[in-house]
């Protein structure tokens, strides 16, 4: 899963300093795909580290924090598109 999480990111990194992105796409959308990216990057990279105390502490990981993560990067999302629009 790291490889593949290093794999995305890099991959939509490169198109998107190479200009290989939807013209369409504002600076905010791929800002949050940008974050989302290094975000599942980071903690798939913890997980490697938490597997040191234990199986169970890594899928937690998986199976908590990264979801968690990604509900309270949504949020954040919506809400400072919130206070732009207003």
């Amino acid at each position: 899963m790291t490889l593949a999480s290093v794999a995305f990111t890099g991959t939509w990194l490169y198109a998107l300093r190479a200009g290989l992105v939807d013209q369409t796409l504002d600076r905010r959308t791929t800002s949050y795909l940008t974050t989302r990216a290094m975000l599942t990057f980071a903690l798939v990279l913890a997980s490697v580290g938490a597997a040191f105390f234990g199986l169970r502490v890594a899928i937690l990981f998986w199976l908590l924090l990264l979801p968690a993560a990604r509900v309270l990067l949504a949020r954040r999302q919506r809400r400072l598109a919130a206070e732009q629009a207003g």
